[in-house]
């Protein structure tokens, strides 16, 4: 079920033309690399490849890859949500990005 519906948010990102950037935290460690179904919708996305930072924002690729995007509105992603998603979240929030509840 996880595979079919990131493909499925892969998809819909596709066809609005949404920037996608994609990212994975100690890929060749315990979180493994990203997910077929995911790169297989995306084959263009950028990939940044962070190191073990739990938070992506606290990578400065990251964060400069999601400004430079110039969208004001982010959908995130990933494989956790009291991890991967929340300090993401959080983060996007700090940096002003607006908070959707």
């Amino acid at each position: 079920m996880v595979r079919r519906n990131a493909a499925a948010l892969a998809r819909t990102a596709k066809i609005f033309n949404m920037p996608v950037i994609l990212t994975t935290s100690a890929e060749e460690g315990p979180n493994g690399p990203l997910i077929p179904q995911v790169t297989g919708e995306l084959p263009n996305a950028k990939v940044i490849q962070r190191t073990g930072e739990i938070d992506a924002f606290d990578s400065e690729e990251f964060s400069d890859a999601v400004a430079a995007t110039g969208r004001k509105n982010l959908v995130i992603a990933g494989i956790s949500t009291d991890v991967c998603l929340a300090f993401a979240a959080l983060s996007a929030v700090e940096r002003g990005y607006p908070k959707i509840s």
